[in-house]
């Protein structure tokens, strides 16, 4: 057995995910603005207002923004003759991930290879931070993510910005998690250094 304490594995050992979490659609500029309408609350009690209007009239455009959300990046390689053309097309499907080294945000990416046949969908990493890039986090709430719930984690060396994930749903108890996994990391690194 690898493992001391079940289900708890030392960074130095293995890179092991704590929390994988999918961003809301309010990490886009356009779902802000229309959170922003919809947090209008000017009408009857509370329920016929014209933001629950707005947000009844514009579910349509929400279910287009959640399937666009999901689209994963196109790679698209070419073999023939010899050569190796590949066509990439962006995709917005990511996710976040906590490992107990790093945070990483992972891009869903669907590779298919002509005149070979295989397809492959996997999560490929975009860009990552690491524990000791970082020592606070703070949270930004754009008007309009309030509607949605989510707001942006910002990643800081003293007053420099390393890192920056938008529209994390219920940021509070994300950001907690990563600063305890980061705490944990830099204390055991110094003990270890000590030793």
């Amino acid at each position: 057995m690898r493992q001391a304490i079940a289900g708890v594995t030392p960074s130095s050992v293995q890179e092991t995910t704590i929390w994988t979490i999918w961003p809301t659609i309010a990490r886009f500029n356009w779902a802000c603005w229309l959170g922003r309408r919809y947090l209008n609350n000017f009408g009857i009690a509370n329920i016929l207002t014209v933001g629950n209007l707005w947000a009844v009239a514009t579910i349509p455009l929400h279910l287009l923004m959640y399937f666009v959300k999901l689209a994963p990046q196109l790679r698209i390689t070419l073999k023939a003759l010899g050569s190796d053309a590949e066509l990439s097309i962006p995709g917005l499907c990511i996710n976040y991930r906590l490992t107990n080294r790093r945070v990483v945000v992972q891009r869903l990416t669907l590779r298919l290879e002509l005149f070979i046949l295989p397809l492959q969908l996997e999560f490929v990493e975009d860009r990552s931070v690491s524990f000791d890039r970082f020592d606070t986090i703070e949270i930004i709430q754009r008007p309009g993510q309030q509607w949605y719930s989510s707001g942006d984690l910002v990643f800081r060396n003293g007053n420099v910005e390393t890192f920056r994930i938008a529209g994390v749903p219920n940021p509070g108890a994300f950001r907690q998690t990563c600063l305890e996994a980061r705490n944990v990391y830099v204390g055991i690194r110094e003990v270890v250094d000590a030793a």
